[in-house]
């Protein structure tokens, strides 16, 4: 095979490869988009519903917990242990529909 033979193999590969790579990394993009556009819409819906706000009381899938932080693309909540810990969660938006939480109107006094 001469030099010349090989550079057009080579070309003939590079142009083919090109577009592919190209689609690629636009489908990377366009799914990462999609995560951060979903997560924003629903940590809108989260911060706008009257009844979710930071202090709030909560519990959280069965533990007591309190709302530290509803952002565009996560919520953090403060989770009570029973042993006495006190735990940071960091709750992706997308993912509170699928989560038992409920707000505590009053404590019982028993």
């Amino acid at each position: 095979m001469e030099l010349t033979e090989l550079n057009k193999i080579s070309f003939d590969i590079a142009e083919l490869a090109t577009p592919l790579i190209g689609i690629s990394i636009a489908m990377l993009f366009g799914f990462a988009l999609k995560d951060l556009i979903t997560n924003t819409i629903y940590g809108v819906k989260f911060i706008c519903a009257e009844h979710w706000a930071a202090g709030q009381e909560v519990i959280l899938e069965g533990k007591k917990a309190r709302i530290i932080k509803v952002g565009f693309y996560e919520t953090v909540f403060q989770v009570e242990c029973p042993n006495g810990a006190v735990l940071w969660r960091y709750i992706s938006n997308t993912n509170l529909a699928n989560i038992d939480i409920a707000r505590v109107i009053r404590e019982s006094n028993e």
